[in-house]
This record gives structure tokens, sequence and C-alpha cells, in this order.
């Protein structure tokens, strides 16, 4: 897998608002997950929230992150919200007739990183849907050379 991030930067402001993020099959330059990430509010929590858009066919689906200082110095990105509304999943989408649809999914994922016992940063990306976990991926961080 290749990534590349692509900086949106704001040439009035100098800003960086949105970072987007292609990964791509390293045998065959094939896109594999494309995002477009930003922070945001909501409006019934307070606060910041990072946000990630990812294109489907008619539509996209949206995850929004909690983050969190863990009490043993690690840090989360939590989307478990219960409610429309809340950090969480959503998937837009248009329908035949041209409107836009909004819909709660429920799926919970987070994204936790730590620093484990030899100096290393871990990150631990969890995926459950209905409460029930399917997938678990482990990464281990380095800088580039």
């Amino acid at each position: 897998m290749e990534n590349e991030l692509i900086h949106l930067r704001d040439p009035a402001t100098n800003e960086t608002p949105y970072v987007g993020w292609l990964r791509q099959s390293a045998a065959t330059g094939e896109a594999m997950l494309a995002g477009l990430y930003t922070t945001c509010g909501l409006p019934l929590e307070r606060g910041r929230f990072f946000k990630g858009v990812y294109p489907l066919p008619g539509g996209s689906a949206t995850t929004i992150f909690r983050p969190e200082n863990r009490p043993d110095g690690s840090f989360a990105l939590v989307s478990d919200g219960q409610r429309f509304g809340e950090a969480g999943y959503y998937r837009i989408h248009r329908t035949d007739g041209g409107e836009l649809r909004v819909g709660r999914v429920p799926m919970e994922e987070t994204l936790h990183v730590s620093v484990n016992s030899d100096g290393a940063l871990r990150a631990r990306h969890e995926f459950a849907f209905c409460g029930v976990r399917f997938l678990t991926l482990d990464y281990d961080i380095s800088c580039r050379d």
C-alpha cells in the first residue's frame, strides 16, 4: 500500500482546513481508498471533532470521531454515538428523485494510538457493527527515512 497526503491549503489564509489521503496498491497503482479529513462541531456535543468523508457509489460515508486523551497518556478517536447528531458513522446518498438522504449507521470505530514498552508508536483500529466487533487492525508507526 502506498499513501499520499494532499494538503488543501486556502491561499488567502494559508490555513489547511482539509487534507486528502489517497491509498493506492503498490503493485498496480489502483486507488484502494480515498478520504477527505477535517474537523467539525456537532449540534449535540461540545468541542471539536475529527471528520473523515469517503466517496461511495451514489454518495458518501462520513465518520465523526470524538478525540480522547486517555489517563495512560495515549490518544483515541472514538466514533460511538447512539443518536443522530453525535459522533458516529453516517451514510449520505442521493435518491433516484435527486434528494439527499442521511442515515446514522450502527457502526462504531475506535482508533487508539499509544507508545509500547519499547517506545514505538502503535495504533489499534477496531470496527464494530451493531455492537459486534468484526475487524481489528494493528499498526506499527515509524518515521519514513
